[in-house]
């Protein structure tokens, strides 16, 4: 059945699929301001990529995280951890946002600030 339910969202997330009214303006914002900005998701890397690219926004990004890539999915930080990894990042620099429970706990899992 869950094969069955991702194989129907696959057909139906590049038409389905929107962005928050003036993220774009946002997130070109902090990219100019010198932010780095990732992704980490429940998605595959294959699926973030695929709608970054479909919505624009893969050229505002320095890397992203899927779920495909870690052991502990969210809200186990193992995802932020990879990108601390993989970038040297601060985390007493960084802030997580998100629009899920998950995502503020995943960033608190981390150690570093959160955003709604």
């Amino acid at each position: 059945m869950f094969a069955e339910s991702m194989a129907e969202y696959a057909l139906l997330e590049d038409d389905q699929v929107r962005l928050f009214p003036g993220i774009v303006k946002t997130l070109t914002q902090l990219k100019l301001a010198g932010k780095q900005l990732f992704v980490c998701s429940s998605k595959t890397h294959p699926e973030i990529a695929h709608n970054l690219e479909n919505l624009g926004l893969l050229d505002l990004f320095v890397d992203f995280v899927g779920a495909d890539e870690v052991v502990n999915y969210k809200p186990a930080s193992d995802e932020i951890d990879l990108l601390v990894k993989r970038h040297g990042l601060n985390l007493s620099e960084s802030v997580m946002l998100g629009d899920a429970k998950y995502d503020i706990r995943i960033g608190k899992n981390a150690g570093c600030a959160t955003c709604a």
